[in-house]
């Protein structure tokens, strides 16, 4: 079949250069042919901003683009609960790992055909950005785009369907397209994980000497300290220790730590919460009231209303209490997690708790009683914290004209992350166990928390994981720190749903969806499936069998 682009953005062919904005509110429409996308670098352009437009996702209830991947990553993990309200949503059954990885599973499915879909639009660039008459800065810029945005894809990909990369090198990992093919007209094998990996960071290292910096401004177009970011998660997973912390620090130059009082506004990143030139987020899916992906947001799915309560919610997702054990009392992070009335975990009889990280504000009462309206905002009774007072953040974010539509940004990466990057990376070398403590405690100031000591080894690094946790959750992060650090998942009595999973056990890692191997002749469903459990590794899995 003759190469052809899927789905990108016909009215952007005519109108040109265009803003954030008008793309947003752009809409899907007809396939167009190579042969009309090759003839210039700006129409390129169009095809990489299409594949932007798409990290939103398509339908889907538990996961949905990027997002999405957070949010089935939380709920596989240790530090969120979800329940189960009657609405035929998928969360609950992501969490209850049923029957989250097996071939035929829509998780399985959905991610595979996204991230696939993804790369084929990002390899139509590729291949004729080099050649396509037009500015060379633009040329530039979109082919560094586009390779980094390939390169984050495969690393989600190599992430969700295989063991991780530090002593699995050469198991079959995901199919390595790098052509802009129907997958259905190709057959291809599976890949070791070393090449997988090689082809991640050769697209990154190349990115990074093509893209220019943020300039402290966070951005939905990937630049040089995004690409830098991804390259430092990456090198976390292939334990280069030295290149994660050289690129994570080289990624947050020019960003600084969030205040504790942008922190309780909330990860909206929009001018109603006034929070919109936060200094700590690097990037980002903007949203508007047109392309809200509504109650896919982790706002709908943590159950957050605004003041009128007109914004319909999922409400099922919360936080397992554990979580809430890491925090002291006087850290900023733990005043955001309140309790409801109207909520009760089966596996405790006490109220879920929510959290305020994903609210779009905030909404009344802000006492100090356990007493609450339904769907109100308010300081955990339990906070000690005098910065910023109940009071000073009730008045700077009641009272705000909200839009109907969930329209806070969604964050991808944050500076907080990669300071726990390069704290991680540098307590992992020797002789810089020190350094890691400093960044370590650098976090923990910003967020009120008091400073550690005497911390080296395992209990340092232990403890730099454990700051993860308490940052990132709801980040969609944990579950492949889960994984790279090759940890079991151990769920207490305080979640609704137990589970025990050893370290390394196939039930962390997805199946190929099994319209792969219908399709594509290359593979054999008997020797190239994942198991669905068991941390033994079959043989067939080497590369090459």
């Amino acid at each position: 079949m003759k190469d052809k682009l899927i789905t990108i953005i016909c009215a952007i062919l005519i109108a040109g250069t265009f803003g954030c904005e008008g793309f947003l509110d752009t809409k899907p429409a007809d396939e167009i042919s190579d042969e009309l996308i090759s003839q210039d670098v700006a129409k390129l352009e169009m095809v990489l901003m299409n594949a932007y437009q798409d990290l939103y996702g398509g339908e889907g209830f538990g996961y949905r683009g990027l997002i999405g991947l957070q949010l089935y990553q939380d709920l596989r993990g240790l530090d969120v609960v979800s329940v189960d309200i009657g609405t035929g949503w998928d969360y609950q059954y992501i969490y209850q790992y049923y029957p989250t990885v097996t071939e035929a599973s829509g998780s399985v499915s959905y991610f595979w055909n996204y991230f696939y879909q993804e790369i084929r639009q990002l390899n139509t660039v590729l291949k004729y950005i080099d050649d396509a008459p037009g500015s060379d800065d633009v040329r530039k810029r979109v082919k560094g785009e586009a390779l980094s945005l390939r390169a984050y894809c495969y690393f989600c990909l190599a992430q969700l369907y295989q063991q991780t990369y530090a002593g699995n090198e050469d198991l079959k990992n995901v199919i390595l397209r790098t052509e802009p093919v129907d997958p259905a007209d190709v057959n291809m094998k599976r890949a070791s994980t070393r090449e997988v990996y090689d082809l991640i960071r050769d697209d990154l290292n190349t990115a990074i000497g093509l893209l220019e910096p943020a300039g402290g401004s966070p951005s939905m177009h990937i630049n040089k300290n995004i690409a830098q970011a991804i390259l430092a998660k990456v090198s976390l997973v292939t334990n280069e220790w030295a290149i994660a912390e050289n690129m994570a620090n080289q990624s947050r130059q020019g960003f600084a730590l969030m205040s504790a009082t942008d922190f309780l506004k909330g990860f909206s990143l929009n001018p109603y919460m006034g929070d919109e030139n936060n200094s700590e987020w690097m990037w980002y899916l903007p949203q508007t009231e047109t392309t809200s992906v509504g109650d896919a947001t982790p706002m709908a799915s943590w159950g957050n209303r605004n003041r009128s309560s007109i914004k319909w919610e999922t409400d099922m997702v919360f936080a397992n209490e554990e979580l809430l054990n890491l925090y002291e009392t006087g850290d900023i992070r733990f005043a955001q997690f309140w309790q409801r009335n109207d909520r009760a975990n089966p596996a405790t009889g006490a109220n879920y708790w929510t959290s305020n990280k994903y609210s779009e504000f905030f909404n009344g009462p802000f006492s100090s009683s356990n007493s609450m309206s339904p769907g109100g905002r308010k300081i955990n009774p339990n906070y000690t914290g005098t910065n910023p007072s109940a009071d000073e953040i009730f008045n700077m974010c009641s009272d705000k004209a909200m839009p109907t539509t969930y329209i806070g940004q969604l964050s991808l990466i944050r500076a907080a992350d990669m300071l726990l990057v390069e704290a991680e990376a540098k307590a992992r070398q020797a002789g810089k166990e020190g350094q890691a403590l400093g960044l370590l405690n650098e976090l923990r100031t910003e967020r009120n928390a008091s400073t550690l000591t005497g911390l080296t080894g395992t209990a340092l690094v232990d403890e730099i994981l454990k700051e993860r946790r308490r940052e990132l959750y709801g980040e969609g992060t944990i579950l492949f720190d889960i994984i790279r650090t090759k940890q079991g998942l151990v769920r207490s009595a305080t979640h609704s749903t137990r589970v025990n999973i050893p370290a390394t056990d196939y039930r962390f890692i997805s199946q190929i969806p099994s319209a792969e191997f219908t399709y594509n002749k290359a593979l054999d469903i008997n020797l190239d499936q994942n198991p669905v459990s068991g941390t033994a590794i079959p043989a067939n899995m080497a590369a090459g069998k």
